[in-house]
């Protein structure tokens, strides 16, 4: 701490300093510790003294004094109104320890009353409503169990960061960076920095450590802006962390109107999931002209039928009919014993979302049809589409199927890449740019050599006009998924999914394409054999993939 402190006896002594700059473009707030105020509200509510402004910095929690701690700080409200790109940049020390701290950007428009004592079970995972957090979480235990809910199996650092939007967290990572202090050394605070920009139908959030990238541009969707105070807290367990805050500063750049609502399109209304329902087909009303939308969410919920969850982990997709064309608009991966709700940007498909168009749900379930409907176990599933509007940064005027299918990996006798053939694809006019999205996971097990296809790590190389991407289809942040804990093995590693969420697709940009000009796509799987005998299910990649044209 001899570091830390040199650094504050050298601050020239300004107060508490609460800087309010205005200009067309640009509002600050800055918070400088160097004496109390009473604007700030303190509060504890766990052992110990509570929080305290000392030293020239803000003690949101002291480790050393007493267990079971909870404290958390709320500052002024700011009557700035709304604008769309928030910068809040602050230095902060936190040793490692139990259990972390968290930052809430609290919705002035539902938190009015400052007497409020927003008591969180988990500061470290903080949730509010219609506000959006930053966690930082430094207690994740391993674990040897298969099937319990403590997910760090494979003892993974415990250095967690989270995104929170509308009481939910939306996506939770290891930091590539070290930001746990040791208590021993001369380690000083560090400093970060959150930029939150608010787009058509969502915002973009980055984060800094010290200049290294936790997060860029990670796109929250439906995130819209809103009037926030800065509030923060933290928390220890049977072991102890030690957090300070300091020089704490609040951009507000470009004000803007409050966001319209979009327009909601109902799309499935109370499907059951059994299998007997396991495919359903259903017609949906879209918008017949669609050119003033720059974003289109589509919202996916399973909930739960009269006799219970299906207990396993299904995969499901959701298609969109063009015609005689079937476009995948996104696959899900069903949780272990449990409903979930996600949110899904399907911006890339916009040229399809005009006019009556058939919209196709598939959920791999074999769970039995009951005599009793109260008895039934499955899915109550709910999709709809909220259309926003705006001009998109980049609009899709295009799209094109690549490869698709349930193909065997690993037999010579039926190789994979004799089911991925080249494609040729003609570059429409008025072309700009494009991105290729390709969806693939992994499935079958042992006795397949190496547990494949679901639990190996599959390398894969595409091809464009000769160019090399490589990727390894491979997903290790299964146990950090935000629909956790599940039952089941929904901690484990696995080729490309995690039971309970969305499949991420690979997305490789491509600019600097001519319309008119032919791209040449190839997709060249790592070599395999599966050697494994009898009857049994094999390892299998399930693809699909589109390329999709921008003006």
């Amino acid at each position: 701490m001899m570091k830390m402190l040199k650094y504050h006896n050298e601050k020239i002594k300004l107060g508490l300093i609460i800087l309010l700059i205005f200009n067309f473009k640009l509002g600050a707030v800055i918070f400088d510790f160097e004496t109390q105020n009473d604007e700030i509200i303190l509060r504890g509510n766990g052992n110990g003294s509570g929080p305290s402004i000392d030293n020239g910095f803000l003690k949101l929690i002291d480790g050393g004094r007493e267990k079971n701690q909870q404290n958390h700080v709320i500052f002024p409200v700011d009557e700035q109104g709304i604008h769309r790109i928030w910068e809040i940049d602050f230095r902060m020390y936190i040793t490692r320890g139990a259990e972390g701290c968290g930052i809430a950007l609290i919705n002035t428009d539902i938190f009015t009353d400052d007497s409020l004592a927003l008591n969180m079970a988990k500061w470290q995972e903080p949730a509010f409503d219609r506000s959006f957090c930053l966690g930082f979480d430094i207690y994740n235990p391993p674990t040897s169990h298969w099937f319990d809910e403590f997910g760090n199996f494979y003892d993974r650092p415990q250095r967690e960061i989270s995104l929170h939007w509308d009481d939910q967290e939306i996506v939770k990572v290891i930091s590539p960076f070290e930001f746990r202090a040791d208590p021993a050394g001369e380690d000083d605070f560090l400093q970060y920095l959150l930029r939150i920009e608010y787009l058509v139908g969502g915002a973009e959030i980055s984060l800094l450590i010290d200049d290294n990238q936790v997060f860029d541009r990670y796109f929250i969707p439906g995130m819209q802006t809103y009037p926030f105070r800065l509030s923060a807290g933290a928390q220890t367990s049977e072991l102890t962390t030690t957090v300070y805050l300091d020089d704490i500063r609040i951009n507000l750049i470009e004000p803007a109107d409050p966001p319209q609502k979009p327009i909601l399109i109902n799309a499935v209304v109370d499907q059951p999931i059994f299998i007997d329902t396991r495919d359903s087909s259903h017609q949906v009303e879209f918008p017949r002209e669609n050119s003033d939308f720059g974003r289109v969410i589509m919202n996916l919920s399973l909930g739960e039928m009269p006799g219970g969850y299906d207990p396993w982990d299904k995969g499901g997709a959701v298609y969109l009919n063009e015609g005689s064309t079937r476009y995948e608009l996104c696959r899900f991966i069903t949780p272990y014993g449990r409903g979930y709700v996600w949110k899904v940007d399907v911006t890339d498909f916009l040229p399809l979302f005009k006019g009556r168009k058939q919209l196709d749900l598939h959920v791999d379930t074999w769970m039995k049809k009951e005599e009793d409907p109260m008895m039934q176990k499955g899915w109550v599933t709910d999709i709809d589409f909220e259309f926003y509007h705006g001009s998109p940064i980049r609009k899709p005027i295009a799209i094109r199927n690549i490869w698709n299918g349930f193909h065997e990996y690993g037999n010579p006798e039926n190789p994979l890449t004799e089911n991925l053939p080249a494609q040729n694809i003609r570059i429409p006019e008025q072309t700009s740019s494009a991105r290729l999205r390709i969806v693939v996971t992994g499935h079958g097990m042992y006795p397949n050599d190496l547990n494949a296809g679901e639990f190996m790590l599959a390398g894969r190389t595409v091809l464009i006009n000769d160019r090399r991407y490589e990727n390894l289809l491979w997903k290790t942040d299964c146990y950090l998924n935000p629909c956790r804990p599940q039952g089941g093995t929904w901690k484990f590693d696995r080729a490309g999914w995690a039971p309970g969420s969305i499949v991420m697709p690979w997305l490789i940009e491509l600019d600097n394409i001519v319309p008119g000009d032919t791209l040449n796509l190839e997709y060249l799987p790592d070599q395999y054999l599966n050697s494994s005998e009898g009857d049994h299910f094999r390892a299998h990649h399930w693809f699909e993939s589109q390329i999709i044209f921008y003006r």
